[in-house]
């Protein structure tokens, strides 16, 4: 890497694929010595791990594996071929360090060249709270080593604990009311029965649970415990509770939890919504963080443009577009738009979360272009500024077709069209719109965010040109559907059109997909890449 630069993120990836996943040189300083997957000499199972070390000494760990106050021994093996000097070792880790390292017996090297090194019976000294698996390889000339089958095996002795998950929150009447109770044992029957106690400890309803099995992780890893999935949906007596769960004589309870009318909605809505307002980039939330990104930014000739502003991303300080968020944002207020109203702390006769929405909308405004494309940076980090314009250290903006900025608009415009609606003083973000919208259909972005935007802008100006438009993009596939729905309701408003079964069908569709991935025991969908899996 040179001048900052990051390396390439394909060929990153690509390194990382050459790698054993989970193990690191057992070094802070970077590593010459050549080591990566081999599929052609292997012990067993794909691959083995083939060195060859170029200082004196190459040490090849896993990463920290947390040590459970549960374990009381460990046994462990590794198979190596090599002819130079080899050892292993188990490392154990307290919060000050290094506590002790226990070095593997070497055995006889096996007809096939291959040398099993073991340990057994190894108690974790007190305090450890990460173990270590260990390969040492010492240089020999240019010869390879290989590493293979590595097991780590540990017993445990587990008291029964049983663990009742429920919504702390709480939960609405008339609306689902689920929970999930997890065990680190099986009862010998596998009936387990809860009940619902009130504030005085009364019991007020029981069911019995559904039996869920064991759980395991993107990679196979078991979680450890056994899982029951609860019900208590046909309960709606506001008051309360708390959850009672019995199993072979074990018991547990939840935490207090309510049941009320509008509840989730109550207690999540604003505090949901105010985190946008901590996230706030380009001024000063007191007791939280000073301004920062004052002096974005700097087109490639040295024009100075104001695009600060918006919102940081995900809890920490990065600053990106966020014109998905704003469209995201302001599907939410279409739907609950009446509900959203009544928040207005501000007291200025319009929605609080209207107002955080303004905030992030007027930063995406400012971001698409004179042409319509939009204006995008990207760089490490480090390069920050001095948060004073014309300085000459400000961020640059890419140009349309970097490798970091495409020019797209799509979410851009869609919201500028959207918030339109919602405003007396709508004239600027319906030309941002429109200019944004014309730069799309220029270069050929036909979505469901150019139908929607199409779809608003003819509302707002009933000019024809829209509603042809609108017509030529309606979605025609399923996704697109179900990413313009409001904006299809909206199409059939302004058109006497009718297409209600065709989104009751698709939602259908997509609701038993939902419902299909969410069987499991917490009854959640999680999402990646975009996609739900």
């Amino acid at each position: 890497m040179q001048d900052g630069d990051y390396p390439k993120g394909e060929n990153l990836e690509e390194e990382k694929l050459t790698k054993p996943r989970g193990w690191n040189p057992d070094s802070i300083k970077p590593v010459n010595d050549f080591w990566q997957l081999d599929k052609e000499e292997k012990f067993t199972g794909d691959s083995s791990v083939k060195i060859i070390s170029t200082a004196e000494s190459f040490d090849l760990a896993t990463e920290n594996i947390e040590v459970s106050p549960e374990l009381v021994s460990v046994n462990s093996e590794i198979m190596a071929k090599g002819s130079g000097g080899l050892s292993a070792k188990l490392r154990w880790i307290g919060l000050k360090g290094i506590l002790r390292e226990d070095q593997l017996t070497k055995s006889e090297r096996e007809d096939n060249g291959w040398i099993k090194f073991y340990i057994d019976d190894v108690e974790p000294p007190k305090g450890a709270k990460w173990l270590q698996f260990i390969c040492e390889t010492m240089k020999n000339e240019d010869s390879p080593t290989w590493w293979d089958d590595a097991k780590v095996i540990g017993e445990f002795v587990r008291p029964k604990n049983i663990e009742v998950l429920v919504n702390q929150v709480g939960y609405d009447v008339d609306a689902p009311k689920k929970f999930t109770v997890q065990s680190n044992f099986l009862p010998e029957d596998k009936k387990v029965k809860y009940e619902l106690v009130d504030e005085d400890g009364k019991s007020v309803f029981a069911v019995p649970l559904a039996y869920f099995g064991r759980m395991k992780g993107a990679y196979g890893n078991d979680w450890g415990k056994e899982y029951w999935r609860g019900d208590m949906t046909d309960f709606n007596t506001p008051g309360e509770y708390k959850l009672r769960v019995r199993m072979d004589g074990e018991k547990s309870q939840s935490y207090p939890f309510k049941i009320e009318e509008n509840l989730l909605w109550n207690q999540t809505s604003y505090p949901a919504y105010k985190f946008f307002y901590y996230q706030r980039c380009g001024m000063e939330i007191p007791d939280f963080h000073g301004a920062c990104h004052l002096d974005d930014a700097v087109t490639m000739d040295g024009e100075q443009l104001s695009v600060a502003g918006g919102w940081h991303d995900a809890g920490d300080y990065n600053a990106y577009t966020n014109a998905p968020y704003v469209f995201g944002l302001l599907r939410a207020y279409t739907i609950a738009k009446s509900e959203f109203d009544d928040q207005d702390g501000h007291r200025n006769k319009q929605s609080d979360f209207l107002d955080e929405i303004l905030w992030g909308a007027d930063h995406v405004r400012r971001l698409i272009s004179p042409d319509g494309s939009g204006y995008g940076f990207w760089a490490p980090p480090e390069l920050e500024t001095d948060n004073i314009p014309g300085t000459g250290d400000e961020r640059k903006l890419l140009d349309y077709g970097g490798d970091h900025n495409d020019g797209d608009t799509s979410e851009h415009i869609a919201s500028m069209a959207r918030i339109a609606h919602y405003l007396n003083d709508d004239a600027q973000w319906i030309e941002s719109a429109e200019r944004g919208l014309k730069w799309a259909i220029d270069n050929g972005k036909n979505g469901s965010r150019q139908f929607s935007a199409t779809v608003d802008l003819y509302a707002l100006t009933k000019n024809e040109r829209y509603a042809r438009r609108a017509h030529e993009l309606f979605p025609k596939s399923s996704d697109g559907l179900i990413e313009a729905i409001e904006s299809v309701e909206l199409y059939d408003q302004l058109f006497n059109e009718d297409h209600s079964e065709l989104l009751k069908k698709e939602l259908v569709k997509e609701a038993d997909q939902l419902l299909e991935i969410s069987n499991n025991p917490f009854g959640l969908i999680y999402f990646w890449n975009g996609r739900n899996t």
